[in-house]
């Protein structure tokens, strides 16, 4: 690369840059995480460059913008880091988590924060038996069980991971003022999903945050 070239990306690096830091102050950054840039946006850990990138010495002003960049065949890819997106969502944590495990997995977790008791009443069934089967792979629920034990589990998940399962299984259980006094497990056992999920997320994010 000639060196006017390499002074115009550079420049063009730099610019991206300060858009980039201006995005994340305003909290409308569209770029998407990347698993490889892990760095807190405090600028106390600068990310590590790309290879190639850091075989540019003059790449190194870069450093400290908190951007995790990568070289395609079309140019220069910036991508936003994930931590706090996830620090402002524990809800999106919680969501991402269950979405990406398997059914019988998922049933073994909420076992283990709800108990089985409390699963097999969730998913409308009359013997804990059934909790076990699922958690092995022995036996398939029927419909609408896996999406209701899903959004227990993204629900369970979140309140566990902000106190703890004794804290979540009582929030289950209890009459819940936000739910015009309703438990959520009634609710997830009797309603339609469609109706009571957003009820019950909403709730459970207030309950998180201290509202």
């Amino acid at each position: 690369m000639s060196g006017g070239a390499a002074d115009d990306e550079l420049q063009i690096r730099r610019r991206a840059a300060r858009r980039l830091r201006g995005l994340v102050s305003n909290g409308t950054s569209d770029f998407k995480p990347s698993s490889a840039s892990k760095a807190p946006l405090d600028g106390t850990s600068p990310p590590q460059l790309s290879p190639r990138l850091r075989a540019d010495p003059r790449a190194d002003a870069l450093s400290g913008a908190n951007l995790g960049l990568t070289r395609d065949l079309n140019g220069i890819t910036l991508v936003f880091m994930s931590n706090a997106v996830h620090a402002a969502r524990p809800d999106l944590e919680a969501y991402e988590h269950v979405a990406r495990i398997e059914f019988p997995q998922l049933v073994e977790e909420l076992a283990e924060l709800l108990g089985s008791k409390l699963v097999a009443y969730i998913a409308g069934v009359g013997e804990v038996r059934a909790v076990r089967q699922w958690s092995t792979g022995e036996r398939e629920p029927r419909a609408p069980i896996p999406a209701r034990l899903s959004l227990a589990l993204q629900v369970a998940w979140l309140i566990a991971q902000h106190d703890d399962a004794a804290v979540a299984r009582a929030w289950f259980q209890g009459l819940n003022p936000q739910l015009d006094d309703r438990s959520a497990a009634r609710l997830l056992r009797e309603g339609e999903l469609d109706e009571v999920g957003p009820l019950i997320l909403s709730a459970a994010r207030a309950f998180v945050s201290g509202g």
